[in-house]
């Protein structure tokens, strides 16, 4: 089916950056410390929205129904918080586990009421927390929301 399709060269899309990144982010580690190693800067996650991985990372959420104000925003957040890592796991200081690639905190997972391994669910369910609680539910985007703001409109 279509959706089977995109989900899978969405996948593929994610693999290949993965595989060849330079800078993988390791697992549990916070992602404030991961943005400030990186020096990440708005002119570099700019370069990001110019690449095949945005393209289908926006086609695939937009044919999901999230609006295409948060599309680039959610990308940002998917490079700060998982460095587009489907399978990156976080844990908290307080017990809880963000999973994925939009690190879903799983106190969601019973809310959303699916898996958040996969990124089928886990986008999914980013839709619910967007939804419930917009952009601020990622503490990535309270801290570093400013320098996604900058490399959208640079």
């Amino acid at each position: 089916n279509f959706l089977g399709r995109k989900i899978k060269r969405f996948q593929l899309l994610l693999d290949g950056l993965i595989q060849h990144s330079n800078n993988k982010i390791t697992n549990h580690r916070s992602h404030h410390s991961r943005v400030r190693e990186k020096k990440l800067t708005a002119e570099t996650m700019k370069h990001l929205y110019n690449t095949e991985l945005y393209r289908a990372f926006y086609n695939y959420l937009s044919g999901r129904g999230i609006q295409e104000y948060y599309i680039p925003r959610l990308f940002c957040i998917a490079k700060l918080e998982s460095n587009f890592d489907p399978n990156a796991v976080n844990f908290n200081k307080n017990g809880s586990i963000d999973v994925g690639l939009l690190q879903i905190n799983t106190v969601w997972q019973k809310k959303c009421g699916m898996s958040l391994h996969n990124i089928e669910t886990n986008i999914s369910c980013a839709k619910i927390v967007l939804e419930k609680q917009g952009l601020n539910a990622w503490v990535t985007y309270q801290k570093w929301g400013g320098l996604c703001e900058k490399s959208i409109r640079i």
